[in-house]
């Protein structure tokens, strides 16, 4: 008897799971679509690169206080009840995008759009993380790497039909992201539960994982420059519209394909060593598109490559920090590591939007390749720094 009460409790849980990778996907569309749209929109206003990238920074803020937070959030709160608010500030900070388009009330949308997305993603990630069962969480925790990356990279793709101008893409946004209820609606009642759950400080995580949370900032600062600026220098560098919107497919699309291998790969070596090589690789794809040149085959090569070695950087430093804290803790150490990946991110966007702006488009390139090469550099030390 308590064995099937057992094995039905572990069903729903796994069912809860996949609900939750599913939201995470659809929601994945809506972040893909918003990439190029923003920036674009902002450039055709005559907008320049730093106060683009500065206001993506402020998402990035919004995501750190909320990450400060979402322990003792999600003491109090049920799970699925963060993320059906998270889905709603998503939603009504785009539609006032639609309809107010001023850099100074844009900055306000993308803080309240950045509380949005910071507790539909880590809320989704913790829910992945807590309940996947243990001896498949690596492969899940890929599999939801993977459909975030492959969602997201359909997202400018979708673009191509809504267009740039006018109000619609911003709906077509909302849509999707208020179908990815659905899911969470179904496992409502399969979801974690983190009350009763001991408090761990965040400064115990950070001494315990100084080099995991440096990785994770270093893919925070590579990413955020991919995603904010890529289809921003695709112009700069003489690309069609219609082309540049495509840069930042090609680099999710490399993402989605290469998380399979990564993973692993990963499972049959040293992640740790794993680690250094993503990062490793991540710097050399950057270089590559510097020396082939914009629209070459080498360039579209190395950018795909550069997507799927740069998540492959934040799935595997996520995959070690879940067995390290496999015991407790997992929510706390969780959050800390969206932290510095989004402190990555804060800083990204507007560096690369000082870079382009000072020695044009190559500073993009310059911010991605760098921030991953401080990785290889302190893994040697990785022993020291908790990794």
């Amino acid at each position: 008897m308590q064995v099937a009460v057992h094995a039905d409790a572990e069903r729903r849980q796994f069912f809860g799971v996949i609900c939750s990778i599913i939201a995470a996907g659809l929601f994945g569309v809506a972040v893909g679509m918003i990439m190029p749209l923003l920036p674009l929109r902002m450039e055709s206003w005559g907008v320049e690169p730093f106060w683009i990238g500065l206001n993506a920074a402020a998402s990035s803020v919004a995501i750190f206080i909320i990450a400060v937070r979402m322990q003792p959030l999600l003491a109090r709160f049920y799970l699925p009840n963060v993320l059906y608010v998270g889905v709603a500030l998503f939603c009504v900070s785009l539609i006032g995008m639609a309809y107010w388009e001023n850099l100074i009330a844009w900055f306000f949308f993308r803080f309240v759009l950045g509380i949005g997305v910071a507790l539909l993603w880590i809320g989704e990630e913790i829910w992945i993380s807590k309940a996947s069962p243990e001896h498949l969480r690596g492969r899940l925790i890929a599999l939801y790497a993977a459909l975030f990356a492959g969602s997201a990279a359909v997202g400018p793709l979708v673009l191509q039909l809504t267009g740039l101008e006018g109000t619609m893409p911003f709906w077509a946004v909302v849509g999707l992201t208020l179908l990815s209820i659905v899911p969470i609606a179904l496992a409502h009642n399969a979801a974690p539960s983190f009350q009763g759950e001991g408090r761990i400080a965040m400064r115990t995580v950070v001494k315990a994982a100084v080099f995991l949370l440096l990785a994770g900032a270093m893919a925070g600062v590579a990413d955020g420059a991919a995603w904010s600026m890529l289809s921003l220098y695709g112009l700069l560098v003489g690309m069609d519209e219609g082309v540049a919107v495509l840069l930042p497919s090609v680099h999710l699309i490399g993402a989605l394909v290469l998380q399979a291998p990564v993973g692993w790969i990963a499972d049959r070596m040293d992640k740790s060593a794993v680690l250094a090589v993503m990062a490793g690789l991540s710097s050399l794809t950057a270089l590559v598109m510097w020396l082939a040149g914009p629209g070459t085959p080498v360039f579209w090569l190395a950018l795909f490559c550069a997507g799927g070695f740069m998540m492959g950087l934040y799935s595997v430093a996520l995959s070690i920090l879940g067995q390290r804290f496999k015991s407790g803790g997992l929510a706390a150490a969780n959050a800390a590591f969206i932290m510095c990946f989004e402190i990555g991110i804060m800083t990204g966007g507007p560096a690369t939007g000082a870079a382009m702006q000072t020695i044009g488009a190559p500073g993009l390139l310059l911010v991605m390749g760098g921030g991953c090469f401080l990785v290889v550099l302190a893994w040697p030390f990785r022993q020291r720094l908790g990794g």
